[in-house]
């Protein structure tokens, strides 16, 4: 029925009908119960998958879940999943994985409002000559191991929400080379083997594909992918409007998913530096994120030789909340020298900084000495605001990066303080060496403006 073919199915107390279909795939595979088969693999959460990966046939359900005992065996995972037993879900608890997420520029430590997982990884800055260093055994054994803990993590957070988990997977095409990898037979048939496995032995584990940024040629590319996709998959690919991929991102996963997105192309860089190289024609960003009542102040200069006009400077936030709203802070405008300015939240949310380079010779643009703090702001005796740093603390979220992304994303890390125990004396001191704050001019005061628009709009 219709209602089978919502984005999710409620494991308790929800749909009647998915409950019953659980229920009979359950006693359709009695054998495979009493062959002894492990009792996690009949999870509500992992029963559910195959069906809805089914579109909730019975008979088809039956015979992928089969297929998959099958896979299983053939390739040894029980031995592979007692490994994974109690490890928490990152990159280092699988061998070869940190590694693998660099070559693939991932980031998948995020997680949008509603429970979801977000995974963003930046295509154009994989490394696909290390990717190939990598032996097809070590390759497949992470990937096997990486899915299976990845399975163990959603099917935790499943059963404890009550709801089906799945991951929303942000692809970002910036500078990817769709030539290169369509006649590199060797990387299309590992990529035919993973997605294969995937489908066979994990369905139902990404609610939605987000693409961005797609780059000349790009239907070539998703004609050789869809004959290894199934329908379903298919149905979950969404494309971003280049004009509204902000607004479009946090509908979809919040500021978490801007924050994904700037971790994951970082990842692909190898010399990360304060400095930020906007080429001619493109938008760079930064992002840092602020707590309610907080002012969030910035710093940066111009390289000497750059100084023509032709970049433009803008500044917007991002609110949290249930309703996200993007405030513009400071408008496009030229900026030839140094730049300081400042913000106050009224509510926690996600600032964000663009340079977009209008120039229309190939010349790259320097931004230099790139600084962002977030402080307390409270009144002082007299009533005015006074500002003490503080350290920004984690909501599940990295709080304590900027990030920098190059049309789209690149963060650069701003480190804010240690120790056991700050105190506003010493982070003062700490806020101004670092950041070099007695030198910001305090007057270049930022004017909040209503509306709302992508960053970098001129």
């Amino acid at each position: 029925g219709k209602g089978h073919k919502n984005r999710y199915m409620e494991l308790r107390d929800g749909d009647e009908k998915a409950a019953a279909a659980r229920a009979a795939l359950f006693k359709e595979l009695a054998p495979e119960r009493e062959a002894g088969a492990p009792a996690y693999l009949f999870g509500e959460p992992r029963l559910q998958r195959f069906l809805q990966g089914n579109e909730f046939n019975l008979e088809d359900a039956a015979a992928h879940f089969r297929k998959m005992l099958q896979w299983r065996a053939q390739v040894g995972m029980e031995e592979r999943r007692q490994q994974l037993i109690g490890k928490p879900w990152s990159p280092d608890s699988v061998p070869g994985l940190r590694h693998l997420f660099q070559c693939l520029a991932v980031d998948a430590g995020g997680y949008a409002p509603d429970g979801n997982l977000v995974w963003a990884q930046c295509d154009g800055f994989a490394h696909f000559d290390k990717l190939m260093d990598i032996s097809d055994e070590d390759l497949l054994n992470t990937m096997y191991m990486m899915c299976e803990l990845r399975q163990i993590h959603l099917d935790d957070l499943s059963e404890r929400s009550g709801r089906l988990v799945k991951a929303v997977q942000f692809r970002d095409m910036t500078g990817f080379s769709i030539a290169k990898v369509l006649w590199d037979a060797k990387v299309m048939g590992r990529l035919k083997k993973v997605l294969s496995m995937v489908n066979l032995a994990f369905p139902e584990t990404v609610c939605k594909i987000v693409l961005m940024n797609l780059p000349p040629g790009f239907n070539l590319l998703w004609a050789a992918l869809q004959p290894m996709l199934n329908d379903r998959i298919r149905n979950k690919v969404k494309f971003l409007h280049k004009d509204k991929w902000i607004e479009e991102v946090i509908d979809l996963v919040g500021t978490s998913g801007l924050e994904a997105l700037v971790r994951a192309r970082r990842l692909g860089v190898e010399s990360p530096t304060v400095s930020i190289q906007v080429p001619s024609g493109m938008v760079e960003y930064a992002s840092h994120r602020v707590g309610a009542g907080q002012m969030a102040r910035w710093g940066f200069r111009i390289g000497p030789k750059d100084a023509g006009g032709s970049l433009r400077f803008s500044v917007v936030f991002v609110s949290e909340g249930d309703k996200h709203r993007v405030q513009q802070v400071r408008a496009a405008a030229p900026v030839t020298c140094t730049e300081t300015g400042k913000f106050t939240a009224k509510e926690p949310g996600l600032l964000l900084l663009a340079w977009t380079n209008c120039g229309t010779w190939a010349r790259t643009k320097q931004v230099e000495g790139l600084r962002i703090i977030a402080q307390d702001a409270q009144p002082d005796a007299m009533g005015r605001s006074a500002s003490t740093p503080q350290r920004l603390r984690s909501r599940g979220t990295r709080a304590d990066i900027c990030g920098c992304f190059g049309f789209l994303w690149s963060p650069i890390p701003i480190e804010v303080g240690d120790g056991a125990q700050p105190s506003p004396e010493a982070d003062m001191e700490l806020a101004r060496r670092r950041f070099h704050l007695d030198d910001a001019d305090d007057t270049d005061e930022t004017v909040p403006a209503g509306g709302a628009g992508p960053a970098g709009a001129p």
